[in-house]
């Protein structure tokens, strides 16, 4: 299967062997002083007899030639935390964690490792080394104009597509990265940006996606650049949400909380997901107000169990990981009583994948009001509406293409929906 949410996430599996190679020769010719989060990792692992069984069964069974034990797996992970994403021309690296442990996350132990809230509480540590750096002037090296996400090649990849509101589906030719995104030319070879994570959650210029007119109370709009992924209507309060491809559970997408989750039950669930060279903040999909916001600390590399054998399982699991991933949630009043409570889901894919919020409970919001943003790591997010809600969708519903080449793109505040 092939189309932009494979394609983007992980390079071919020769790039991807390059990209090995370079970091193993690092690791034998220069190795670096553990850091001490990943020394208490595997002093967690080594010091547990279970956990030290189920990492080394993990690594006998993903059959991974770069990967030949535990130790190499978090001399890996040191080499990468100590880095930023790099661009190269034929392929992206962009979530190596994820490269690291792919065949691992497919494995029936991995799977249990992965699951593990232990496990996750010391991945969390890892990651939040990484931002250190990842939030620092010392990330800018990738970035530069020569050969890095500012050169001339990896921008004209950074383009993204010209609205044209009489044909909101059908874009235009494509807007250069200078015409589109808030940064500072002056700058030749930084453009401004402070760092990586500054570079990952650029601004859009004013017009560039604008709200369409008439912006009545009644407009639904989509919270994300993105490509849709599933619309699915008469969703269960619970569900078998482990299944690939099968079902949305509410009460596990809303974190337990079973009263909200009753008031969306036969609702409707929009989801889409974000490529890593797409904009990354969210925008307000209704006139309303912010009523409640829950941080949800979910795991980080959960997949379906039938994925077995693929180089990017995460991302055929992009249905899971409303239920299990680290997200946010924001529950939105809308002006308009027909459409009701609508539930907002900022979703982190994949390593880092902070959720940053940047509203308030009580605020009031317009269509296209900065909700937040994604930083760092790869992203999905969420609509969820109530069944009173009778929204007629400009896609059929319930909607899901298996190939990803006949998923669309949807423009953040763009018009997705109507009221009936």
């Amino acid at each position: 299967m092939s189309g932009p949410i494979r394609d983007e996430w992980l390079p071919s599996p020769d790039r991807l062997k390059v990209w090995f190679e370079e970091m193993l020769f690092k690791l034998n010719s220069d190795p670096r002083p553990l850091n001490s989060v990943l020394t208490d990792f595997k002093n967690f692992v080594g010091s547990n007899p279970e956990k030290d069984q189920l990492f080394n069964e993990m690594i006998v069974e993903a059959k991974d030639p770069n990967l030949k034990d535990v130790e190499t797996m978090f001399s890996l992970f040191n080499e990468v935390i100590y880095t930023a994403p790099k661009w190269t021309p034929d392929a992206l690296v962009g979530r190596p964690i994820n490269a690291i442990i792919a065949k691992c996350m497919q494995t029936p132990t991995g799977r249990a490792i992965f699951d593990d809230k232990e496990v996750n509480a010391h991945i969390k540590k890892m990651f939040d080394v990484w931002v250190v750096h990842l939030t620092s002037k010392n990330s800018r090296n990738v970035l530069s104009t020569k050969d890095g996400w500012l050169s001339p090649g990896s921008l004209a990849q950074l383009t993204i597509p010209r609205y044209d509101d009489k044909n909101p589906d059908k874009p235009t030719d494509p807007l250069k990265f200078e015409d589109a995104f808030v940064c500072d030319l002056q700058d030749t070879l930084y453009y401004g940006f402070q760092s990586w994570d500054d570079f990952f959650v650029r601004r859009l210029k004013d017009k560039i996606r604008p709200i369409p007119i008439p912006a009545g109370n009644s407009l639904i709009t989509c919270a994300c650049e993105s490509h849709l992924y599933r619309i699915a209507n008469n969703v269960k309060l619970t569900d078998k949400f482990w299944i690939k491809d099968h079902a949305y559970s509410l009460q596990h997408m809303l974190n337990e909380d079973v009263e909200s989750a009753k008031k969306f039950e036969g609702g409707t669930v929009f989801q889409t997901y974000l490529s890593p060279r797409d904009y990354h903040r969210w925008h307000s999909p209704v006139k309303g107000r912010v009523t409640k916001i829950v941080q949800v600390q979910g795991t980080y590399y959960s997949v379906y169990s039938e994925i077995t054998d693929d180089p990017a399982p995460n991302e055929l699991s992009v249905g899971l990981l409303p239920h299990v991933a680290t997200r946010v949630l924001i529950y939105i009043q809308a002006d308009d009583p027909k459409i009701g409570l609508v539930c907002f889901i900022g979703i982190g894919m994949f390593e880092v994948s902070t959720c940053q919020v940047v509203v308030q409970e009580g605020d009031s919001l317009d269509n296209g009001t900065e909700l937040g943003m994604f930083h760092f790591g790869g992203s999905s997010h969420c609509l969820i509406f109530q069944r009173e809600a009778k929204i007629k969708f400009n896609w059929d519903v319930p909607y899901m293409k298996p190939d990803p080449k006949d998923r669309p793109r949807v423009m953040v505040n763009r018009s997705i929906a109507s009221i009936n």
